[in-house]
């Protein structure tokens, strides 16, 4: 019985809901026919599924999630929890949200089940509590284990309402008809040998750690030696198993610091994981060490922003608890690196010089080192999802090889009745799972002091069995690849020394990284021009510029597409990388103008939004397609972004190309074109639009005519004939007069647009106001008129430009 089950027994005695006589006939059930105690309770009829409910959460302090919730679960997320793990560990997925698991758990006091699970998923777990009845029947449902009779037949009565409480009398009297062969000695001795029989080799396959050769990894450190970074990424990536990975990482880079240590996230805590340092009195300490991770810690900054941190650490609240449970000298400065699986930071590597201080020299490739430590780890959780580990891990010592080897035949590690362990009957030789816990390793030479030993550290041994048998679980999804025991060490085949192509290959890995850290840097950044990353990004642009290309438009501030045109921002306030490429330049066109041909919608936009301040004409091109984009809003940004293009000389194609289309069959072609010619008011159309007002399409009638009151300032409806009158006046006449006439419109909106532009052009006002009385207008107007006489007409001698 676990500790959890046992507090529900003494929660419902307390609260005398049962009395402990009860409880002895529901433990006595339980030893007979299994299943957890709340289970035996509803078999013995002595409470009802509400009691089950409210006590389940009482004790367990976690949420019942409703039944009909988790009747229909998607096959996606049950897909990402290994059947057999599931059914082992009576685990139901059932949701997900952002970068967390919901999970209905069996045993809600088995925290290192949890972690576990939260590390093989990459996700943080969110447990929810069910009657073992319910979590029975989704396992059958969701999983397709065959269904038990006993759990079948209870979950049905309760379901069809055939479920009556019983008396307590009642119930000892049906527990008094127990035959004598059911005593619990004898029913003890069934559910061990019941156990027994699960570690012994399934039909046709053979115990998994006999399959399991041993690789030893030794321990022995001492400063000054050589780790090359070849030599590392070797081991690391040659090796299945976290512990071996997390060892190898310390390893290499305790070469050039004086204390290093890797720590996990827990939630909102951090935990000590691994370390490697001079002083082995911190062992029990760091062991032990968790910490709420506070806003003024280093490490919740790393987190937030899963890029590295190299400075000071401030002197308060939790950062000095940390530096004093090191029982080290507070440094000067600090590295904290993340580490992070499918961009969630999951722990981080931290290392200080001691009273020195930490070289910005070194930091680079540790940077990229532990980008690489990441991906493994993440490779790892893959693997482990659907293969077997090639080898069982063994840390060991020059002590430990000493010693005789462990040939204690296998032991089972959990009954029914506790978590004792239970003589074996089998000669299977499987290696102790905390076997690893207990190997020490020598430290570093100081010149101060010898070597001394100290243990690989990790959160505890439980945690550790745990993982191999989880290891073991997922084992079983392929075949064996050996079957004999390994008494020896596996010899692991070295790979050969890296070629020049792989050497380039990495060398590309670790600027890809750099720089990716660099942009995870700016992003996070209030304003990209003051961000340290911001100087380093333009320095090194030529290389960094696909890179933002693949990020583009980058985390958004302003939301353009909730706008209107009219309403449109300085695209450098959208985003920290929009600010970047505008510093950049015309050296990011090539990058950034295929992007007006994105799929997606978001990056189409702003790819065109960006030239309203990157003006270069190679920008021209692609701003004319996008005119005729499906999206009607990108179409009016690009129409909008290019109108302040009609300075440059290769603007002449944008017209050409428009005018073109006002006869294409194409009806929204050519409508689009009319609309820009419109915006762009282009004079030489006006022959083609006024043709258009006879259009058989509505929306080609309408556009034109719209067109034409923008260039013209003038409405005559869709009247063409009307209009062709007008042109033939007005064609030679210089198109500011055009505008100074439509300050006399009876239409408010051509008076409008037409002192708009007046006053765009020319720079002047004379207090004309589209919507003041017509006599104030008047007086404004005759203004507009002695401009024109004394200086409009020097200025704009062109007739109809």
């Amino acid at each position: 019985m676990t500790e959890f089950e046992r507090n529900l027994l003494n929660r419902l005695i307390q609260d005398k809901v049962i009395t402990e006589d009860i409880a002895i006939v529901a433990e006595q059930m339980q030893i007979e026919k299994g299943g957890r105690i709340d289970t035996n309770l509803l078999d013995i009829r002595a409470v009802d599924e509400n009691t089950v409910l409210r006590y389940l959460e009482a004790t367990s302090k976690m949420k019942v999630v409703p039944l009909e919730k988790v009747e229909n679960i998607s096959k996606d997320i049950i897909a990402l929890l290994p059947a057999r793990l599931a059914i082992r560990y009576r685990l139901i997925p059932f949701s997900i949200e952002h970068n967390s698991i919901s999970l209905i758990i069996s045993d809600p006091t088995d925290i290192s089940l949890l972690e576990e699970i939260s590390f093989l998923l990459g996700l943080d777990v969110k447990p929810y509590i069910a009657p073992d009845l319910w979590i029975e029947h989704l396992l059958c449902k969701h999983y397709k284990i065959e269904p038990n009779k006993r759990y079948e037949d209870l979950f049905e009565s309760i379901r069809n309402n055939r479920f009556e409480v019983k008396a307590a009398e009642s119930i000892k009297k049906d527990a008094q008809k127990t035959t004598p062969s059911q005593t619990s000695e004898q029913s003890i001795s069934k559910e061990v040998e019941k156990k027994v029989e699960i570690a012994q080799p399934s039909k046709g396959q053979e115990s998994i750690s006999q399959q399991l050769p041993i690789r030893e990894i030794d321990t022995e450190i001492t400063k000054p030696y050589t780790y090359s970074r070849e030599e590392a990424l070797e081991d690391i990536k040659g090796i299945k198993n976290r512990d071996a990975i997390m060892f190898f990482a310390l390893k290499y880079a305790y070469q050039y610091f004086d204390f290093c240590a890797i720590l996990i996230f827990q939630k909102d805590k951090i935990r000590g994981f691994n370390f490697l340092g001079p002083d082995r009195d911190i062992e029990e300490d760091f062991k032990t060490l968790e910490l709420t991770v506070s806003d003024e810690m280093v490490f919740k900054l790393v987190k937030d922003t899963g890029a590295h941190f190299l400075g000071t650490m401030p002197l308060s609240g939790n950062n000095e608890i940390f530096i004093k449970r090191l029982k080290r000298p507070f440094p000067p400065n600090v590295l904290v690196v993340p580490i992070s699986i499918a961009g969630k930071t999951i722990g981080v590597f931290y290392a200080d010089n001691g009273e020195s201080l930490v070289r910005g020299e070194d930091v680079p490739h540790i940077l990229t080192f532990f980008h690489i430590v990441s991906s493994q780890l993440q490779e790892l959780i893959r693997f482990l999802k659907f293969n077997k580990p090639p080898y069982e891990v063994k840390f060991i010592s020059k002590a430990d090889r000493k010693s005789p080897e462990n040939t204690d035949s296998a032991k089972i590690i959990e009954t029914v009745t506790n978590r004792q362990e239970v003589a074996s009957v089998s000669n299977i030789s499987i290696p102790s799972n905390t076997e690893a816990n207990n190997m020490e390793f020598a430290q570093p030479k100081l010149p101060e002091r010898e070597p001394q030993p100290s243990p690989i550290q990790t959160k505890d041994s439980e945690a550790n069995a745990l993982s191999e048998d989880i290891v073991n679980e997922l084992s079983q999804y392929v075949e064996p690849t050996q079957t004999e025991t390994v008494a020896s060490p596996v010899e692991v085949k070295k790979e050969e020394p890296p070629t020049e192509q792989k050497r380039e290959e990495l060398a590309q890995k670790e600027e890809e990284y750099r720089i990716n850290l660099l942009l995870d840097t700016l992003e996070q950044s209030p304003n990209a021009i003051n961000s340290p990353a911001y100087d380093e990004l333009i320095s090194i642009k030529d290389r960094a510029l696909p890179y933002i290309a693949k990020r583009f438009p980058g985390k958004l501030k302003i939301d353009l597409l909730m706008q209107t045109s009219s309403d449109i921002s300085d695209v450098e306030e959208h985003s920290n990388l929009i600010q970047l490429i505008v510093g950049i330049g015309n050296e990011a066109i090539p990058h950034i103008a295929p992007l007006t041909k994105h799929s997606n919608h978001t990056i189409r936009f702003y790819a065109v939004f960006i030239f309203s301040k990157l003006r270069f004409q190679e920008a021209i091109p692609y701003l004319l397609d996008a005119i005729f984009d499906t999206s009607p809003k990108i179409s009016l940004v690009a129409i909008e972004v290019l109108n302040r293009y009609r300075g440059f000389q290769k603007f002449s194609i944008v017209l050409s190309r428009l005018r073109s289309e006002l006869t294409s069959s194409d009806v929204e072609k050519a409508r689009i074109a009319a609309l820009s010619l419109g915006q762009f008011k282009d004079t030489e159309s006006i022959p083609q639009l006024i043709k258009l007002l006879s259009s058989k399409s509505e929306g080609v009638r309408d556009a034109a005519l719209s067109a034409l009151r923008d260039i013209c300032k003038e409405d005559l409806g869709y009247d063409s004939k009307a209009w062709q009158k007008w042109w033939q006046r007005y064609q030679k006449i210089p198109r500011v007069l055009w505008m100074i006439d439509g300050l006399n419109h009876k239409d408010e909106n051509i008076r409008y647009l037409s002192i708009e532009e007046l006053k765009e052009i020319t720079g002047e006002f004379f207090g004309y106001f589209y919507d003041a009385p017509k006599k104030e207008r008047e007086r404004s107007v005759d203004r507009w008129k002695e401009w024109w006489k004394s200086e409009g007409e020097k200025r704009f001698k062109e007739p109809n430009k």
